[in-house]
């Protein structure tokens, strides 16, 4: 029975995903050097943090709608 060929290289990442888009933007030094040093201790990226970020603003948006707002 063969074997699995097993592709060479490094697995798809984010950027080579149609599923990702990259965002850009300024933030404070401090807020960021800070930022960085909490992700670390949390062993998370910036791009999750981000996901999460816009996912709750996105969620706290749609809840704040009246029924009758276009």
């Amino acid at each position: 029975m063969a074997e699995a060929k097993r592709k060479p290289g490094r697995p798809k990442g984010k950027r080579s995903s149609k599923d990702y888009t990259y965002v850009g933007g300024y933030v404070k030094v401090t807020t960021y050097k800070q930022t960085k040093h909490l992700l670390i201790d949390a062993d998370m990226e910036i791009s999750e943090l981000l996901q999460q970020l816009l996912d709750n603003w996105i969620v706290t948006m749609q809840n704040s709608k009246k029924p009758n707002d276009p």
